[in-house]
């Protein structure tokens, strides 16, 4: 019996030793889902009066020391703003999930960038964030799990994940509208000042002298190249004298043969109506003449040409990813090629294009992105941009860490329909060290609020969601105040303690066997995800009691 006594004094002792309370304050944190959809990973906000507790000292200033957490004290993504608190869990549908939000622990570093349901960050078009062909966006802690866009620059720049097929990819784009060729072919060689066709200038002309003394005359053809693109329609700007040469021939190259798509007159010294093609071709050359009528003896004057392209992509890179999760992605355009990076590791690259310089803003997150630890935006090697909020988001203003120039503009999601969320009474947990008395009240900051425990979920779900137990303990948390994971841990301590007392009972002369049953039931408990990882090292101290009743012959 000394022996027996000997053995649970050590155990005891152990388990208070290992015991810390590092949280200040704690609150329920209950999100009830009544629509039966489920979410594999879902921003959520809940309104919270953080800037009072801020001021009057229940959370620090930055709120860097606060967390939200499971009831095992796994913590989750989670951001602090002046009026509300967001976090980032896994919702089934008809559930509800039990989390903590708590004060006073060790600082972080820094929260995550987390907008809710339908929301997402603006960054103001700027110059300065132009990435052109040399650029670097990097993602940290990026969450993908459902299909939509994570980074997008109309028509210059989208970087999506689709989470059917779990494909992260980049396009930049070369966006809708006319351009201008970007080479010439004369053949004949009778132009001159040929580039000036395509400068941009229609001040500035290619021209061909035509001798139509001895009859109408056209002038050679000149061709005018671009790198391929799907076209619509073309358009030309020349000057001429009425009745001496009006009427222009324009041809376009597509399906490897020359189409004619204007043959007639066109505006004077101004852009022609548009030449269509009829349809959208892959368009690679226009070529252009016109006709000088007899006697007359001059030059042919070409100002412009243009092709009316539509939006395609220029460049593009993708990779497949293992499953949905978090990645830490990186995007580098080198002047030479675009790469793309998942986990630092080459995935896909493509010759770069530059990303387009237009007046569209920069649009960050949105539901294919639930949470996103940090980003950065650099430009030819330097840092413009750096978003990894380390003080509590005032207002809509995500600060740039970098410099204020480039803050982006939070617009907060809402919780989607069939989503509620219910943030309990802040409560301290300050606790007494052994033999010594709380030097604190008790206190309730936040009005209470019923909660029902009646779907209460165990925080591991699938395990112990199937468990053939679950019915008695079900009936347990039912029947009383406790939650189904308080009363899945009494009655795991139970059975530890019945595995502990019936073979120290069996085998009194040998402890040691006690110690072990009772670290085994401990393991098994751990294993069915009960206890939380950390009660392994109640299984050294179990047998480190049995090792000493052991060796205690006299006891």
């Amino acid at each position: 019996m000394k022996r027996l006594v000997v053995f649970f004094s050590i155990l005891l002792s152990l388990c208070l030793t290992a015991t810390v309370f590092a949280a200040a304050y704690t609150a329920t944190f209950v999100i009830t889902e009544s629509n039966g959809t489920t979410y594999t990973m879902l921003g959520i906000l809940e309104d919270s009066p953080t800037t009072w507790l801020a001021a009057n000292g229940y959370i620090e200033a930055d709120a860097l020391d606060t967390r939200i957490e499971t009831l095992a004290g796994l913590e989750r993504p989670h951001l602090v703003a002046d009026d509300k608190i967001l976090t980032a869990v896994a919702i089934p549908g008809n559930s509800q999930t039990n989390l903590n939000f708590t004060t006073g622990n060790t600082d972080l570093t820094s929260m995550d960038i987390i907008t809710g349901y339908n929301g997402y960050v603006t960054v103001s078009d700027a110059a300065a964030i132009e990435l052109g062909d040399d650029g670097e966006l990097n993602f940290t802690d990026l969450a993908l799990y459902a299909t939509g866009n994570v980074l997008s620059k109309a028509n210059a720049l989208l970087m999506d994940y689709n989470a059917g097929t779990n494909t992260l990819k980049v396009d930049v784009y070369k966006p809708e509208g006319w351009y201008s060729p970007t080479g010439f072919v004369d053949a004949s060689g009778q132009w001159s000042d040929e580039a000036k066709a395509y400068d941009g200038n229609t001040a500035t002309f290619a021209f061909d002298g035509v001798d139509a003394s001895g009859g109408d005359a056209y002038s050679e053809w000149i061709e005018l190249t671009i790198d391929a693109i799907q076209c619509t329609k073309v358009r030309t700007w020349s000057l001429y004298a009425v009745g001496v040469r009006e009427t222009v021939q324009v041809e376009v190259w597509y399906e490897a043969a020359w189409h004619s798509v204007h043959n007639g007159a066109v505006n004077n010294d101004a852009w022609s109506a548009d030449m269509n093609i009829g349809a959208t071709k892959t368009v690679t050359a226009l070529r252009f003449r016109q006709l000088m009528k007899a006697p007359t003896n001059a030059n042919i004057l070409l100002y412009e040409v243009q092709f009316y392209a539509l939006e395609e992509v220029a460049a593009s890179v993708s990779d497949v990813l293992a499953a949905e999760g978090e990645y830490d992605v990186d995007v580098v355009l080198d002047g030479v090629n675009m790469e793309l990076y998942v986990g630092g590791v080459l995935q896909d690259s493509d010759t770069v294009a530059p990303v387009p310089d237009n007046a569209n803003n920069w649009i960050l997150m949105s539901n294919a992105t639930p949470y996103l630890g940090a980003y950065e935006h650099s430009v030819a090697g330097t840092l413009i941009v750096q978003y990894q909020p380390q003080t509590i988001i005032s207002g809509t203003t995500l600060p740039d860490r970098e410099g204020a120039a480039q803050n982006g503009v939070i617009t907060w999601g809402a919780n989607p329909a069939g989503i509620a969320v219910v943030l309990g009474s802040l409560n301290s947990v300050s606790q007494p060290s052994p033999g010594q008395t709380l030097d604190e009240p008790y206190l309730d900051i936040l009005p209470a609020i019923e909660v029902s425990d009646w779907y209460e979920e165990p925080d591991v779900t699938g395990t112990l969601l199937t468990n053939p137990l679950r019915p008695f303990v079900t009936i347990m948390s039912d029947a009383t105040s406790m939650t189904e994971m308080q009363a899945w841990r009494l009655l795991g301590l139970a059975f530890v303690l019945f595995c502990t007392v019936a073979a120290a009972v069996a085998v009194r002369s040998h402890l040691l066997i006690a110690g072990i049953i009772c670290g085994s039931s401990i393991g098994l408990m751990v294993a069915f995800t009960i206890f939380p990882l950390w009660s392994v090292v109640f299984i050294i101290g179990a047998i480190a009691a049995g090792v000493v009743a052991e060796r205690s012959p006299s006891l």
